[in-house]
Parts: structure tokens; sequence; C-alpha cells
């Protein structure tokens, strides 16, 4: 056995007292690590910061960095709690794979056999399945783009609750285990299931099967940052930024402090190794957690899921994790599995964005871990993009265009960005974001992939083709402007004459950005937005209101704007 392994083992077993000493944590590399942090917090000016690092099966720190409260001049400890947004999800995927490991939830049941009131549309008349294993890995069909009370105005922990309901009134968007495609509402649907199997509310089930055998004691399902107790406050570069009320808890709410993320890790680490805390969920189950989902997926290109937990590889070593997006709280999970080793940061200010915690942990790893020879270097791809319109997963349309011997990506209502080619053979452009050509038989897929798109190393999604159609009469009373006092707070239909096709301008409000797609007739009442994967897929419903044009887009009805 493994010395960090029978450390690991030491709170809970009598050992040896040589082996209880040589269990100590490495002060030297905590003070390293610590000191490496402190130099980011100072080069980043992020407001605060919690920190936990699990090294070779020991908790070797775990604090808070920076101010958790500048108006009142309170730091950041290790017990503050700090918004993880969709960190939460492996908590919740947990909580469903306890279910299927005593027996009540089997994975690949449709979920209708435990949600029976789920019945969402379909475009064809073929009877499509949603398993559970489809939605903890974001391959259920479901869409993606589902906003609908995406953001609260007043706090209300069990509104998930109605997601069965409300995903009921839309369409699914192409048949399940076809591609990725983030979905938080997916997540409040296993948050739904839970609750449902168990016969309790949600956090009660969280707070008994998973924060108590834990002793994660700081730890909430919900609450409001900066209002809660002993919550972190939100910043923009300082400056007081208002925090963001997520309808989906199950997907993102959840509020964590650096103690407990330490314990939080640790008990995944050793788990993993055979030797699972107050038996909290058996190493086989979080074996099966680990192991990728639906290989070769063509769409889907080098990204790799398992069950809640994102797949990947620092330096060659195996990596797995999560990492959380609710601005102004930014959060990254990461484990090396084999190495024992775990870092957990998160950010209460928008300068501590996801690249920025990714880089930091990536940091502290390399720190803490000799170089690996496992490293492999990559096949370098020699596949070209056309220029053209293409459909991108993520961010819907998107043009490739040349101009003399400069290449660009343009996205509208953005930018263009110019390409460069880069060792690998990807494509690189300005914003961090990478498009890697694909060369595989169009005949895998059902519309031919052209590249994948990649933000930051992250999978965007597939991107195919902008399909043209004509210009179709009984569309016409729809086009024009609409809005609503949703999320997406307006949507502008129109015919695009010069790509030949109908388009979507719509703008995403409080966050900020907005997105751009193409559209597909499906029949007089329905368009589909073109593309798969993230973002895109979803069913545009066409209707009226006491007589007046109305459209439905993403969980939401729009109305004709007054202006």
């Amino acid at each position: 056995m493994k010395l960090w392994l029978k450390c690991s083992l030491a709170a809970s077993m009598v050992v040896a007292a040589a082996v209880i000493s040589a269990c100590q944590p490495d002060a030297e590399k905590a003070r390293a690590v610590e000191a490496l942090i402190e130099v980011r917090l100072a080069e980043t000016q992020i407001t605060g910061l919690a920190a936990a690092v699990v090294y070779q099966g020991q908790v070797l720190t775990a604090r808070g960095y920076g101010m958790a409260d500048l108006a009142n001049d309170i730091a950041v400890n290790d017990d503050t709690r700090f918004q993880i947004g969709s960190t939460t999800k492996l908590f919740t995927a947990l909580a469903v794979m306890q279910l299927v490991e005593r027996g009540h939830i089997q994975l690949d049941d449709d979920i209708r056999t435990y949600l029976p009131q789920f019945n969402p549309k379909a475009l064809s008349s073929d009877a499509l399945p949603v398993t559970v294993r489809d939605l903890l890995t974001h391959h259920s069909g479901i869409p993606s783009a589902y906003l609908r009370s995406f953001v609260m105005d007043d706090p209300d922990a069990e509104r998930f609750m109605q997601t069965s309901d409300w995903l009921s009134q839309t369409y699914l968007t192409w048949e399940h285990q076809q591609v990725f495609a983030y979905c938080n509402a997916c997540f409040s649907l296993m948050g739904e299931l839970v609750a449902t199997v168990s016969q309790q509310p949600f956090a009660d089930y969280i707070e008994q099967n998973i924060f108590t055998p834990l002793a994660l004691n700081d730890s909430l399902v919900f609450g409001v940052p900066g209002v809660t107790d002993n919550t972190a406050h939100g910043y923009s570069a300082g400056e007081p930024a208002e925090p963001l009320l997520v309808k989906d808890v199950p997907a993102g709410s959840f509020l964590m402090s650096a103690n407990d993320m330490a314990k939080f890790a640790q008990a995944l680490v050793r788990t993993q190794h055979g030797y699972p805390l107050n038996d909290w969920l058996s190493t086989d189950t979080l074996d099966a957690m680990l192991e990728q989902q639906f290989p070769g997926l063509p769409m889907n290109g080098d990204f790799k899921i398992g069950l809640g937990f994102w797949l990947n590889d620092h330096h060659g070593r195996n990596q797995v994790g999560h990492g959380g997006t609710v601005p102004p709280f930014y959060s990254e999970l990461k484990i090396l599995p084999e190495s024992g080793t775990a870092v957990f940061v998160a950010a209460n200010d928008n300068l501590g964005n996801n690249a920025v915690l990714d880089e930091l942990a990536a940091d502290i790893f390399d720190l803490l871990l000799p170089p690996n020879d496992r490293t492999e270097t990559p096949a370098i791809n020699t596949a070209n993009i056309d220029d053209g319109d293409y459909n991108l997963g993520g961010f819907g349309l998107v043009s490739i265009v040349s101009d003399g011997d400069t290449r660009q990506l343009a996205l509208p209502g953005i930018g263009r960005f110019t390409l460069t080619r880069n060792s690998q053979g990807w494509y690189a452009a300005d914003l961090d974001m990478e498009l890697r050509p694909y060369s595989g038989s169009a005949t895998e897929t059902p519309l031919p992939i052209a590249f994948h798109g990649y933000l930051n190393g992250y999978l965007l999604g597939p991107a195919t083709s902008l399909e043209t159609h004509e210009a179709n009469e009984s569309y016409q009373p729809w086009l024009g402007e609409y809005e609503s006092d949703d999320l997406v707070d307006g949507v502008h239909l129109y015919y695009d004459d010069e790509r030949r096709s109908y388009r979507m301008d719509a703008s995403l409000g409080v966050l900020g950005d907005g997105l751009a797609v193409t559209l597909k007739p499906v029949n007089a009442e329905l368009m589909q937005v073109q593309g798969y994967g993230r973002n895109v897929g979803n069913v545009i419903q066409l209707a009226r209101d006491n007589g007046e044009p109305v459209v439905r887009y993403s969980g939401i009805t729009f109305h004709r704007s007054i202006n």
C-alpha cells in the first residue's frame, strides 16, 4: 500500500506511530502553494479567493485569501462560503448515483419512469427516450438553451421543482446520445428525481447523505451571497456586483468553504482508492462515474465526460472535475486521481474567471508533482476549413472569411478575429478560441462537420454548414422584434437575404451577451435553430395571443416590441 493511502486512513484506523508521523502535511509544500496563490491574487487583483489543496490524500492547505466584504473590512477565511456555480452538479450527480447504488434508480431507465409528468414534445412521431444516464452526461436532447426564469428576483430554493412541468411545454431538439449539449435544466430535473425517489426535499437529501457523512459543516444547498451568514460578497474589479440567484439550484447554487471543499476532495480521493468514508459511496460507483460515457461520438470531438465528472488530462495524467460560473462567482475543482491530489479554487470577482482559476490550479499541480513522462505529442491536423458560414455549437452563427493572406473568424455582434494555424494544425483566434478541423467521415453525422470549436480548451461544439431556405410568406406575420421580462429580454426574427436563411438575434440581458442563430423551417408554426450542441437546436414556436403574434423560444414567450 502506498504511504499516502495509509495516511488517508490514519484518521479512522489505528496505525503505527511512524506512519502517522510520516503522514503529517508537508509544511514546505504548503507554504510554497500558499505563496503561489498570494502572488497570483496580487497579480490578478481578484478581491477574494478560497483555495483547498489535497496532496497525496492529505489536506495540504485550506484557507482564504483577500476580502469577502470590502465595505466591512472582512477577510476571506477557511470557512467563508463561496457560491460554486456548476461545480454543484457533482453533488447532484453523486446524489443520483447513491440512489442508483441503493437500487432505487436504474441509469438506463427513461426519466419518465420516475417523473411521469415530464412529457416534452417531439418533432417526430417516435417516442424519444431520455434516460438518467443521458441527463447526467448532457446528451439528452433537452434544449441546452432553456432559460425560463433562469435568474430569480426573489430567493426560492424550490422553484426548480417545476422543471418537469415547464420542459413538457417545449420540444426536444434531437435524439438522445448524439452530441454533448450542456444543460442546466437537465440537472434541475435530476434534483426533482432525487427529491421524488427519496421522498424528501432535495436540500434535505443532500445534507443528510453527503454533507453530514463528510462533515461538510459550512456547506449550504442554497443561499444569497453577501446576505446569508458568512458568505462572500460579489465584485467586479473590486466594485460591488450583485450576485445572480439561479433558479436551477441542483445545477449551480451550492455555497461551499475552502475547509469543506478540502474534505470533499479528500473523500473523493479516498473513495476512488478503495477507502470510502462512512460508506457514503462505494468505490465501484465512483469508478463508474469516472468512466467515459458515449466514447467515439463524432460530434463531440475529443471531449470526454463521465457521469457528472468532466474527464481530461494534465500533462498526461488523468484529470477529473468540474467548474462553475455564476458571475461574479467562479470555481474550479480539479482532481488527479492516481496521484491522490486535488485543487479547489473559487473567486468572488469577475477578475477571477474560470480561465484564471484553471491556470492557477494547473500551476499548483505543476508545483507539487514531478514532470510526467507520459505526455504524448498529439498528431498534427492537416485538414482545412473552407470559407463560409457555419452553425457552431455554443456560439450559433459564425463565419470564416479570407482577406488577402489573412483568415478571420467573424462572430456577429462581437467582431472579427485573426486566425493563425498553430503547431498542431488547429486554427487559433485572438480570444482564446480554437477551431479544430474535422477529418472524419461525413456519413457519420446527420450533417457534415467542418470543425469543432473550443474556448479556453473546452468544447463549444461541432460546426456544420448553414442550410439555406427561400423566404416563405407564411412566416411574414412573425418577422420583427420581440421582448420579454425574462433573462432573454429580446429577439429579432428576420430573413437574411445575404445568407438566404431565416435568422434570429437574441439579447441575453444581465449576462451582457448576445446570440445570433440561423433557423430552418419545420412547418407553418415551427422553426428550429440550426446546429448541434450547446445553445442551439431549440424549436421556436410561432403562435398568437389575443390575435397578436408571439414567439416562444427557450421556454420564454416573447411579445411584439412596443417601440
